[in-house]
């Protein structure tokens, strides 16, 4: 008898209510954007349309004339010369003789790579490169 008023509390008290879930996660890659062919700069790869929109990155082929290294940043300015990521931000890819100087990601679900709000995606490679990005804009 002594434990019926938590019992009758705990019948009178509705179920736990989880945090609403996003119902467009998870976020499938819809768009691809490719690399002026054997880019050796930093190139503007994504330009963000809004002010708000996010860069969400699925994944990506990309291809060195030899082996290197191939880097993204976001930032804004031409080729994102106001740059607010680190240097460099998200993967670090090094294609090498052992995969024929080739890289492929091919994820078509965002994992966490997404730049902030405004932001556009830009890329460069320490060796002649083609690219190309899986995306979708948020």
């Amino acid at each position: 008898m002594k434990y019926l008023p938590l019992l009758a509390l705990l019948l009178l008290t509705g179920p736990a209510q989880a945090q609403k879930a996003d119902p467009e996660f998870p976020y499938y890659c819809n768009a691809q954007a490719t690399a002026p062919a054997g880019f050796t700069t930093k190139v503007t790869l994504i330009v963000a349309p809004t002010p708000t929109a996010r860069i969400l990155v699925c994944g990506w082929v990309v291809s060195m004339v030899a082996a290197g290294t191939i880097t993204f940043q976001y930032g804004t300015g031409t080729n994102c010369t106001t740059t607010n990521s680190p240097t460099p931000w998200g993967p670090t890819i090094n294609p090498s003789a052992n995969n024929n100087n080739t890289y492929i990601d091919s994820s078509p679900v965002y994992r966490g790579m997404g730049t902030p709000a405004g932001n556009d995606l830009c890329i460069t490679a320490t060796n002649a490169a083609n690219a190309t990005v899986y995306y979708t804009i948020r």
